[in-house]
């Protein structure tokens, strides 16, 4: 599975559960890193998403959608403080449900670069 559908499955995720937290830190994650709002190869901020891509290809595990990769890598987001927590209040087995939800019933919402 590509990086960029694990950080689509990521962000489709995230970007459901600020309707349930309205995190002002997860707001402006989710406006930074919108895979939707890309022109040709970069999104809106393509840093976020090369450092995702770069620390992603270093993990071996990608069996469960990179979930523990996820959380390491939103609990250094330094900068977006405290969306680690809110993606942590989905445990493990409801994210990879939901992937597998998502890849199953909505493949079309995941775009292919």
């Amino acid at each position: 599975m590509s990086s960029f559908i694990i950080y689509q499955l990521m962000y489709i995720i995230l970007d459901a559960l600020n309707d349930e937290n309205k995190n002002e830190n997860l707001v402006m994650f989710l406006t930074d890193a919108n895979p939707y709002m890309r022109d040709g190869e970069n999104s809106v901020d393509t840093v976020i998403y090369n450092d995702f891509k770069n620390k992603l290809s270093n993990y071996k595990d990608k069996n469960d959608y990179c979930y523990n990769f996820i959380c390491q890598y939103l609990k250094k987001l330094d900068y977006y403080n405290g969306i680690y927590e809110i993606f942590k209040s989905i445990i493990k087995q409801q994210y990879i449900d939901t992937c597998d939800d998502i890849i199953k019933n909505d493949y079309d919402k995941l775009k292919h670069f």
